[in-house]
C-alpha cells in the first residue's frame, strides 16, 4: 500500500464555542387551569337494570348407537422347536516354530589407500572482475538543412467573354431579325430558346430557329 511521506495525521481538536443567550432569559411555563364544562343531565336520571331471566331451551336427547365391541380371536401359540447351537471344539494345529540359523556377519578389513604427500587442497581465492562502467558518448546528429521547395505560380487564363451577336428569327416563310443573341466563343453547337410558346431551336452555324413565337438564340463559335 503506498504511504505518502511525510504521513499526514489528522487530529480533531475540540474548540469551545460560545452560544449567545438573551438576558434576561425567557422561560415559558405551562400552567394548567381547571375548566368547567356544562354537561346536560336529565332529571330524574334514568337507570337501566339488567335482570337475568331463566330461559328454557329444548335440546335433543342423545340417541343410543350400537358400538362394535372387540371379540376374542383364537391365536395359534408357538410350539417348542429344537435349535442347534454352535459348540466350540478345540482342534490341535501343528505350527512350525522358528529355529536359529547361523548368519555370516561382516567383519572389518583394512584396505590400503594411497594418499599423496603433500596432500593438495583446492581453495577458492577471490579475484577482481572488471565490470562495465557506463561512459557518456556524444553521437553526432545531422541537423535539418533548408531545402528549396517549388511553389505553384499563378498563371493568367483567358476566360470566354459574352459578345452580343444579331440572330435572325424565322416567322413563317420569311426571315425576320429580332433581338440580339449572345455568342460564347468556346466551341460547340448553338441552342435556341424562344420567348413565345416555349419552342427550342438547334443550330451549328450560330443561328437559332423556332417554329412558334419569337426566339432568342445562343450560339457557340469555334
Amino acid at each position: 500500500v503506498p504511504v505518502p511521506q511525510p504521513y499526514e495525521v489528522v487530529k480533531h481538536v475540540q474548540v469551545p464555542v460560545k452560544v449567545l443567550v438573551p438576558q434576561p432569559y425567557e422561560v415559558i411555563k405551562h400552567v394548567q387551569v381547571p375548566v368547567k364544562v356544562q354537561v346536560p343531565v336529565p332529571q330524574p336520571y334514568e337507570v337501566i337494570k339488567h335482570v337475568q331471566v331463566p330461559v328454557h331451551v329444548p335440546v335433543d336427547r342423545p340417541v343410543p348407537v350400537a358400538v362394535p365391541k372387540p371379540y376374542p380371536v383364537p391365536v395359534e401359540k408357538p410350539y417348542p422347536v429344537v435349535v442347534e447351537k454352535q459348540v466350540k471344539v478345540e482342534v490341535p494345529v501343528r505350527v512350525d516354530r522358528p529355529y536359529p540359523v547361523p548368519v555370516d556377519r561382516p567383519y572389518p578389513v583394512k584396505v590400503p589407500v594411497d594418499v599423496p604427500q603433500p596432500y593438495t587442497v583446492e581453495k577458492h581465492v577471490p579475484y577482481t572482475v572488471d565490470r562495465p562502467v557506463p561512459v557518456p558518448v556524444k553521437v553526432a546528429i545531422d541537423r535539418p538543412y533548408p531545402v528549396h521547395v517549388t511553389r505553384p505560380v499563378p498563371v493568367h487564363v483567358e476566360r470566354p467573354v459574352a459578345v452580343p451577336v444579331p440572330v435572325p428569327v424565322v416567322a413563317g416563310h420569311s426571315v425576320v431579325e429580332h433581338g440580339p443573341a449572345i455568342a460564347i466563343s468556346a466551341g460547340g453547337s448553338g441552342y435556341g430558346h424562344d420567348g413565345g410558346y416555349g419552342g427550342h431551336g438547334f443550330s451549328s452555324s450560330g443561328y437559332s430557329y423556332s417554329s412558334i413565337g419569337h426566339g432568342h438564340g445562343y450560339a457557340h463559335k469555334k
